[in-house]
């Protein structure tokens, strides 16, 4: 059970790398945009990358029955979910006030 978690997390870090890569195909293709847009995109990417990374680690910990840091690589897998959520939702803001448009393709 603990391990069709681990497999569902990483299908969803696969959506939402997939969802930055569309947008970044988008801007790229319909207009000129600001380098901050693509650098911020790029830094999406990286914390996906930590997060399959620390997944990774929580599937080495769960094997060994490590649930301290379990417990530990959730908490900072969650801090970083967070930390995207909350920073995509000003980004959309402020591509809308460059009258920058982008389809949405996830709901995550």
């Amino acid at each position: 059970m603990q391990y069709q978690k681990l497999d569902r997390f990483y299908a969803s870090i696969a959506e939402l790398e997939s969802s930055f890569a569309h947008v970044r195909k988008q801007l790229r293709a319909s207009q000129s945009v600001p380098v901050f847009v693509l650098e911020r995109l790029d830094t999406y990417h990286e914390i996906c990358s930590r997060q399959k990374e620390y997944g990774e680690a929580l599937r080495l910990h769960l094997a060994d029955e490590n649930f301290e840091e379990v417990a530990h690589k959730i908490k900072l897998i969650n801090a970083l979910s967070l930390m995207i959520m909350e920073d995509v939702q000003e980004f959309i803001l402020q591509l809308q006030d460059l009258n920058i448009d982008i389809e949405i393709v996830s709901d995550l």
